[in-house]
């Protein structure tokens, strides 16, 4: 312990034979409130610290605590000196599960409490500051999808990949950004930014929330560039490695829980974006197809998709004319990809 720090933290010497026997840090010790005579940290204090908030935690277990929101003056840690691990904070969580009892609420049995905290509450907070914040504008067009996925079965074939419709349709909003610059852009204080960077984030459901990894610097790249990207993306989401860079700086959101079965919603545009596309699943319906003049029934996949988008910045006619270009980028995959 320094000469500066011991002036301002009182120790008897019993209490420092145990904290070096324990393996216990300056700031540890610095961290403790004494029960002694005036402030004094005695044995006892030293018996019966258990950690604390200052110890140190793995990367991996910090960001367990963070998703979690684990109570980190609960964890007793195993590691060198006195480090917090992965399974301490694994063992501590399944302690806290297995302590919940089932109780009456109101009337109403209960399962289960999990604390809204962590990455839930973020979730949360923002898309509440948006809701109440950004007035939100919807519109929903039906795009025809029989000529990307036939597309996307060329191209998989022919450069041996598993390219996905979600690849495509990155590719296909930035074509139509391009288009109309105004869908790219943010509302700073009293100025309305423009942005030249496509950042285009892909809303990936986790168990205990949603992120968003985003594809940086979209007109830049092909096809095969963004599907590499968002394979690499995705992935690090469900491990837990995404790095903030990674999932920040997005300038366009597309959500698609048409896997999911959802044939239609209305998302919630992420902040401080000015607009979000949901994507729905596709279904087979008729459709009245006219050729030459003349009319004909035929089935068709069919997907829907909603444009959300800030009405401070966004007018409908904007809106109007990016959906109208994205649908013909979808139906005519063979010009941008």
């Amino acid at each position: 312990m320094s000469r500066e720090s011991a002036i301002k933290t009182k120790i008897s010497p019993r209490a420092k034979k145990k904290a070096r026997e324990k393996g216990l840090i300056e700031a540890q010790l610095l961290a403790m409130t004494g029960t002694g005579y005036d402030g004094c940290i005695c044995e006892k204090d030293v018996l019966e610290y258990q950690g604390g908030n200052v110890s140190k935690m793995t990367p991996l277990a910090k960001k367990i605590v963070e998703i979690d929101g684990i109570d980190v003056s609960n964890i007793i840690g195993t590691g060198a000196l006195g480090k917090r691990m992965k399974a301490d904070v694994l063992l501590c969580k399944t302690k806290d599960t297995k302590s919940q009892s089932i109780s009456d609420v109101h009337g109403k049995k209960v399962l289960n409490e999990i604390p809204y905290v962590g990455m839930r509450k973020i979730i949360g907070t923002r898309l509440s500051d948006s809701m109440f914040t950004a007035p939100h504008l919807y519109f929903t067009v039906s795009v025809d999808m029989e000529n990307i996925n036939e597309h996307r079965r060329q191209l998989n074939t022919e450069y041996k990949r598993k390219l996905s419709v979600t690849d495509l349709l990155v590719k296909a909003v930035g074509e139509a950004i391009e288009k109309n610059p105004m869908i790219n852009s943010s509302l700073v204080e009293d100025r309305i930014i423009q942005y030249r960077s496509q950042n285009i984030g892909v809303a990936v459901a986790l168990e205990n929330g949603l992120i968003v990894p985003v594809i940086k610097d979209v007109q830049e790249k092909t096809v095969l560039q963004i599907n590499d990207d968002t394979k690499m993306l995705i992935e690090k989401a469900r491990n837990g490695r995404l790095m903030p860079e990674e999932y920040t700086g997005g300038t366009f959101t597309i959500s698609n829980l048409g896997m999911f079965g959802i044939e239609d919603f209305t998302a919630i545009i992420n902040p401080p974006e000015s607009a979000i596309l949901a994507v729905g699943g596709v279904n087979k319906v008729l459709k009245v197809i006219t050729e030459s003049g003349k009319d004909r029934i035929e089935i068709r996949p069919i997907m829907k998709i909603t444009l959300s988008v800030d009405h401070r910045l966004i007018d409908g006619i904007v809106a109007t004319l990016f959906l109208k270009d994205l649908k013909d980028l979808i139906e005519n995959p063979t010009a941008y990809s």
